[in-house]
């Protein structure tokens, strides 16, 4: 559409005359009521605009669109037996996130599957090192865990190694009390200082998927 500006018309009143012209073809009527625009009318590339999204992606674990992430924890089944349990964490969703998971209290849902922890309640995670080159992280819990008797010890152990090394680039574990390195039993019983790994605590391993 061409329009012919009057001589004396200043630059301004152009401007103007220009946008009631174009809004008046704009898909409002007469009635004051707008109209949907046919889509051949629609500018170019506004009909393809999508609202953007961002997933997170969890070290380790399954990415949720609220940037929480999904971590792998071990409970205790009814056969003393680990099972595996996957639980919404905060990010990052390293070991931190996953073990202080695995210390806090059992969902009701957990309960009601026959589901339990070995762990002492109280017993803290207070702090995290690693993972080494070697994939080695040393945890540093509170002495509650050390009160905890020794065959649920064992279970208890087996619990937080088999959580940490479900982590990516984590495949064992040292131990702390209260900040100081520690000896704590194998699998087998056997007190020891050295790095353990799941194949210490293969009985607890959890039961075959049928």
């Amino acid at each position: 559409m061409s329009m012919i500006i009057a001589p004396g018309l200043s630059r301004l009143s152009a401007v103007l005359l220009a946008t009631a012209v174009l809004v008046s073809g704009c898909g409002i009527n007469s009635d004051g009521k707008p109209r949907a625009l046919p889509s051949s009318d629609v500018p170019f590339g506004l009909l393809d605009q999508e609202t953007p999204t961002t997933t997170a992606v969890a070290p380790g674990g399954t990415s949720t669109p609220s940037g929480a992430r999904q971590a792998v924890i071990f409970l205790v089944d009814n056969d003393e037996r680990l099972f595996e349990v996957a639980q919404e964490v905060a990010a990052p969703g390293g070991v931190r996130q996953a073990l202080q998971a695995l210390f806090g209290d059992l969902s009701a849902a957990q309960l009601a599957d026959g589901l339990n922890t070995s762990i002492d309640a109280g017993t803290r995670l207070l702090d995290v090192t690693g993972p080494t080159s070697e994939g080695m992280v040393v945890l540093d819990v509170s002495r509650d865990l050390s009160t905890t008797i020794r065959e649920r010890l064992r279970l208890a152990l087996a619990q937080i190694v088999f959580t940490a090394t479900a982590v990516p680039g984590v495949r064992s574990v040292r131990f702390k009390i209260d900040g100081e390195l520690s000896d704590v039993p194998d699998g087998t019983g056997a007190a020891t200082s050295r790095p353990l790994t799941r194949a210490d605590f293969a009985q607890f391993a959890p039961k075959p998927q049928p």
